[in-house]
């Protein structure tokens, strides 16, 4: 039975009332934008717009393949349909939430279906800043959900004997596959989530073994999902080959990469430093041995290498920090490949790194150079005391996560030159405004030699829209010289008005100073200001936000004190069906909802613990975000099955 039907009366009233509300909600928290961010934002807009105009993703460049293709293909569709972003974004989180909450519609009943989806709807951390960018975590948190949720679909196939079994089989492999490919081809770390699939279809096993007929629907569903997952993908590899000259969907996870990351940084470190993986010792050593090396040098080593050492040292905080960090080290191999001539394709450069990668292997094998074990992997080389770390990195991991970002919802305005925030706006709807202000001055201009010429400059060169009316005055008889003027402008922060006369250098006059009176400009012209205001636009929509604001903080501030709590119950909960397991087993759907969840939660803070300590900083709600929906889902499934324990408990057993 389809989802809106299975919820009759207030129950269909209370669905779409939490739908109107987390859609009316998100509205007021437009896209913040970082116009120059061009390795995120600034990417996903630029590949949108290739895609858009029937040139797949655009001219190559060593940005062209470095993420994947679902998120700017995902910014094109909601752009198609008029829809802006973050309302397509929230819309599709909806839908996973309806999934979900269709389950335990199925097993639990219509109202526990009802909190579990309202519950999902309003996470905060979809409202945090992180995610209210051009992000693709926006949409990984859905594809996320989706994915187990339909997954369980799949795994837990209803009993019905209808002749279209197969058609209905079908069609949910069909929907489990595209979601698959679109979850793989939006962010690299797609096999985090993988022991939870697992997870779902370990628990569908004794559902298996007592009815073979549901394993057989199910081995159809899964066949299909992975024939459609695969399809999917391969079309996107083809395409990129066809255009850029190699098979795959994203140039990190290319075998050819990986090697040549990993050879250098298995070349011995005079001194190790966390978070370092090709110091100037190892520089000197890979130059001396490897020509191919020795092309990056002018980067590696000069102000390039400079400027990406300078981004990672001051976005981590680090104080001591001489070296490039190795999540910034990444971007600056690829700039140094592209410098050194070898990125006119993807095929090209792959073909350098496989060369970079056998010259320091082959010198590492010969003990030229000393050397770590063979590698082909962007982590780092393995030390002990990265576990302990981890497990105190964890702790802290997983409070953020539990806490839901501890409810810290704040609204900022964009970021970056006009003419790029423009361009955002243009292709991903209303974004959050630089300045509402608008400021115009009046008055006139006498004693001047010839015509003046007026302009508005802002003070951080931004471009801006400004309108300039200098006409002669019919009501100055006395001084035909007079000229009437009028500048309106929308130039934001500290503005200045100029003023130009022939033979005199341009006088700047701050905004600030602007009030009714006279001026000087030198010699006999004076400039007379009748009137100067400074009024702000779009009050009524400031006031709005601020309302909605209000609201998701109170949202935020709820989650980050109940959420803890239900986890708790959820534990408890979880706790007790596996006692009655031997007694009366629990129902399915719930128990591989709960586990599987418990188990994305947990493989998430593993994989962000170990990444934190070893790679780069990872404690932000932006990595943990795909993991919230996750921690909700356990709270609530698993204190269902608690009391679902303890019921059967009191209830003798017929």
């Amino acid at each position: 039975m389809p989802f809106w039907r299975s919820f009759k009366g207030c129950h269909s009233l209370g669905v779409l009332s939490v739908v109107v509300i987390s859609l009316w909600l998100r509205s007021g928290f437009p896209i913040f934008v970082i116009g120059d961010a061009k390795f995120d934002d600034a990417l996903f807009v630029r590949l949108a717009r290739s895609l858009g105009a029937g040139q797949w993703l655009g001219e190559y460049d060593p940005l062209t393949l470095a993420k994947g293709a679902f998120y700017p293909l995902f910014i094109l569709f909601s752009f198609i349909a008029g829809i802006p972003l973050n309302l397509a974004e929230q819309a599709l989180y909806l839908g996973a939430c309806a999934i979900a909450a269709r389950l335990v519609h199925r097993v639990a009943g219509r109202w526990p279906g009802l909190i579990v989806f309202a519950a999902l709807a309003f996470n905060p951390v979809l409202l945090t800043v992180s995610l209210s960018r051009v992000i693709r975590e926006a949409v990984y948190v859905s594809l996320s959900l989706a994915l187990v949720a339909l997954l369980v679909q799949v795994a837990f196939a209803g009993r019905n004997g209808s002749a279209r079994w197969l058609f209905r089989a079908l069609v949910r492999g069909f929907v489990l596959g595209a979601v698959f490919a679109a979850y793989w081809l939006t962010r690299e770390e797609g096999p985090w989530l993988l022991p939870a699939l697992a997870v779902v279809l370990l628990a569908a096993v004794p559902g298996w073994w007592r009815q073979p007929v549901l394993a057989g629907r199910t081995a159809v569903s899964l066949a299909g999902a992975c024939v459609v997952g695969a399809a999917l993908i391969g079309a996107v590899a083809a395409v990129n080959q066809a255009y850029y000259g190699r098979f795959l969907t994203n140039e990190f996870a290319a075998p050819e990469f990986q090697r040549a990351y990993g050879a250098l940084a298995r070349i011995h470190q005079d001194a190790w430093r966390r978070y370092v993986v090709f110091p100037a010792d190892a520089r000197q050593r890979a130059y001396a041995v490897s020509p191919a090396a020795a092309e990056l040098r002018p980067v590696l080593d000069g102000p390039i290498g400079e400027m990406w050492r300078r981004v990672g040292c001051e976005q981590t905080g680090i104080a001591d920090c001489p070296e490039i960090l190795s999540g910034w080290f990444m971007w600056a191999l690829r700039s140094a490949v592209a410098q050194a001539g070898h990125a006119s394709s993807s095929g090209e450069a792959m073909a350098f790194y496989q060369r970079l990668a056998d010259e320091i292997d082959a010198a590492c094998d010969r003990g030229t150079i000393p050397c770590d074990p063979p590698r082909a992997t962007l982590m780092p080389p393995f030390r002990r005391h990265y576990l302990t770390d981890a497990a105190y990195a964890a702790v802290g991991i997983g409070r953020l996560l539990i806490g839901m970002g501890h409810g810290e919802i704040l609204s900022v305005s964009s970021l970056g030159p006009r003419f790029m925030l423009l361009t955002f706006a243009d292709m991903v709807g209303p974004i959050r405004p630089v300045d509402n202000h608008v400021r115009h001055v009046e008055g006139t201009i006498a004693g001047a030699p010839s015509m003046p010429v007026l302009g508005v400059r802002a003070g951080d060169n931004q471009a801006t829209a400004t309108a300039i009316d200098l006409t002669p005055p019919a009501r100055s008889a006395a001084d035909p010289s007079a000229r009437h003027f009028s500048v309106t402008t929308n130039c934001p922060g500290a503005c200045e008005l100029v003023v130009g006369i022939a033979g005199q250098p341009d006088l700047s006059i701050p905004w600030t100073q602007l009030a009714p009176g006279d001026v000087a400009l030198g010699s006999e012209a004076r400039l007379s200001i009748e009137s100067a205001t400074d009024w702000e636009m779009g009050r009524a929509s400031a006031a709005r936000q601020g309302a909605l604001l209000r609201i998701a903080r109170a949202i935020g501030a709820l989650y980050a004190t109940a959420v803890p709590m239900l986890a708790g119950l959820g534990t408890l909960g979880l706790v007790l069906a596996v006692a009655s397991l031997k007694k009366r087993p629990p129902d399915g759907i719930l128990m591989a909802l709960t586990v599987a969840s418990l188990v994305a939660v947990i493989c998430r803070i593993a994989l962000l613990a170990y990444m934190d300590v070893s790679s780069f900083p990872a404690a932000n709600i932006l990595y943990v975000s795909p993991a919230s929906p996750f921690v909700i889902l356990f709270a609530l499934t698993g204190t269902i099955l608690g009391w679902n324990a303890l019921s059967r408990r009191m209830t003798p057993v017929s």
